[in-house]
């Protein structure tokens, strides 16, 4: 399969094309310049918590990639899982988005993504509590056993912390009523990928990775095959699908490196470019 190199987030003006394999020595070298210097970092430029947000991004994006090749070393070309490898790519564009979110208002959004906590935390216990009086038995016994075992000895300390910044993440409604963010941020992932030059990238490669999170029929089909016999059914791996997943994984680890290396100076972005220049296969 022929699939070309990022023209926006790696190199500017040179349309490079690359085999499925090339792509995959890509994200190696990728892992190359990212893995070594993980802990390397110090809060030079802003807050500690903008500079432990940014390394965590890292490491999960430098795990993700690991992941992907993983998969291809256990089950090669053939049986890759191109599903599973759609839904941890989809995981590095959202990562990416959301550092560079961040990264407009470091100091500030790095608090407000951070102490979001207290609100995840609530609505958990609050939804434990709930069904703690289902009128599922098996869900009541199960519910009850969690509250015990994870919410008893910290409901207050969540309360305590939920109420401290709750007004800090409300908005107010079509009826004028004050609610509560759905996220962190407020904004929808498309709304924050607009604001960072990301909608392109969104609104093409986004929208297809999307269909193996939310289990939509683009899904389903990529099991359905047809030959002159009719319709079968196969996990095998599609060409078309397994460039793709290491295309997508190259373009967002790209983009992401790239500014990590900006904001903690600990690469360039040349460094980032030279993980493209694998030597050509025919």
């Amino acid at each position: 399969m022929i699939i070309s190199r990022p023209l926006k987030n790696s190199l500017n003006s040179i349309m490079l094309f690359l085999s499925t394999q090339d792509h995959i020595e890509v994200l190696k070298n990728l892992i190359a310049l990212g893995r070594p210097k993980m802990f390397m970092v110090s809060p030079i430029k802003y807050s500690n918590e903008y500079t432990s947000l940014m390394v965590s991004f890292l490491l999960h994006n430098i795990s993700a990639s690991e992941s992907l090749l993983t998969l291809y070393n256990t089950y090669s070309n053939q049986w890759f899982p191109t599903n599973i490898g759609y839904i941890i790519v989809r995981t590095m564009f959202e990562t990416d988005i959301t550092a560079h979110y961040i990264t407009k208002d470091p100091t500030k959004r790095s608090l407000q993504y951070i102490q979001y906590g207290a609100i995840i935390d609530k609505k958990q216990l609050a939804m434990c509590i709930n069904l703690c009086n289902s009128t599922n038995n098996s869900t009541k016994e199960y519910m009850q056993l969690m509250f015990k075992e994870r919410y008893k000895n910290k409901e207050e300390e969540i309360n305590n912390q939920y109420n401290k910044i709750k007004n800090n993440y409300t908005h107010n409604n079509k009826n004028g009523k004050k609610t509560l963010y759905k996220n962190w941020s407020g904004k929808s992932i498309h709304n924050m990928a607009i604001e960072v030059d990301h909608k392109e990238v969104y609104e093409t490669l986004y929208t297809e990775l999307s269909s193996f999170t939310h289990v939509d029929v683009k899904l389903a089909t990529r099991f359905l095959r047809v030959d002159l016999k009719g319709p079968y059914w196969s996990n095998k791996a599609s060409e078309n699908d397994l460039g793709s997943v290491f295309q997508y994984a190259d373009i967002f680890l790209t983009c992401f490196l790239k500014l990590f290396g900006k904001e903690m100076t600990i690469w360039d972005e040349e460094e980032v470019d030279n993980c493209w220049n694998i030597k050509k296969r025919s």
